[in-house]
């Protein structure tokens, strides 16, 4: 058989380049690589190894833990979802020295409150528990993010990250540890005035009722009004819309005190949960 050249044209075969000779490799070297090629890959590895190891023991170090000791630890929880309640089950299997506080209610040994912010990365809605968690310095009223971080590094970590600012409208205090007696109540850090609370309102919130309200009010260091006792500021608490307000006001006409102030029960509630005294004529009635 003949290949036919094409005018003007070389032909295929004479087209076609001749094979190239491979190049040369060492006798009995399966690769290109030499003994200090091998040499140096082993020892990148073992580099990549080292730093990988050396990162992650910084990112461990570098890990703020909480300051509350493990069994020191009582937790409450408010308006949790079905899975965030399973993580507390989860939470408490893994770490058994921590304790529920009695009846899952806010009292003087809980140390956090759990809630939940899913909606809103560290916003909540303030519930009755809220209200008493923040009376109470030292509890931190924090994410349930908290558990997950907790169990998925298998330690107590710094709650701070995790401590809910505010709901849509009113900023919520920071928790204070280790606070000392001169900040520990709202209503004695000015010691120039004394407070007292009469209340006169029918429900707060609709939800905290008398005995818990008084509760509230001895936390923070202002006295439940008795009559015939001499107090600087007299506040008193009245509903809303309060249609007997005038007969209230006759009532404390001649209660002794310096200033009497007749405001809406939420005047106690944000100073509460601000940890600050309010404008308290902004709530006046």
């Amino acid at each position: 058989m003949y290949f036919m050249r094409k005018p003007g044209l070389r032909g295929a075969l004479e087209d076609a380049e001749p094979p190239q000779p491979l190049p040369a490799q060492n006798p009995g070297s399966a690769t290109s690589y030499n003994e200090n090629d091998v040499s140096t890959l082993f020892q990148t590895e073992s580099e990549i190894e080292i730093q990988s190891e050396n990162k992650k023991r910084k990112r461990e170090s570098s890990i703020v833990l909480s300051s509350i000791l493990p069994n020191k630890i009582v937790i409450a929880t408010t308006a949790l979802l079905d899975d965030q309640w399973n993580d507390v089950l989860s939470f408490l299997r893994q770490f058994p020295q921590v304790q529920l506080s009695t009846n899952l209610n806010v009292n003087n040994s809980t140390t956090h409150l759990i809630v939940d912010d899913s909606e809103n990365h560290l916003h909540c809605t303030i519930t009755k528990k809220i209200v008493q968690a923040a009376v109470r310095h030292h509890i931190f009223i924090i994410s349930s993010r908290w558990l997950n971080e907790c169990m998925r590094l298998n330690k107590f970590i710094d709650e701070h990250p995790y401590e809910i600012i505010s709901d849509s409208h009113t900023t919520l205090r920071i928790s204070e540890q280790n606070f000392n007696q001169t900040n520990k109540y709202l209503f004695c850090q000015n010691s120039q005035y004394s407070y007292a609370f009469a209340i006169e309102c029918r429900q707060c919130q609709g939800s905290i009722n008398r005995s818990e309200l008084i509760e509230l009010i001895q936390l923070t260091g202002a006295q439940l009004f008795q009559n015939e006792q001499a107090v600087d500021v007299l506040i008193v608490l009245c509903d809303t819309s309060d249609k007997n307000i005038n007969k209230i006001k006759e009532k404390y006409m001649n209660a002794p005190a310096s200033n009497i102030k007749y405001v809406t029960s939420d005047f106690l509630l944000k100073s509460i949960i601000k940890f600050e005294i309010q404008d308290i004529d902004k709530y006046s009635l």
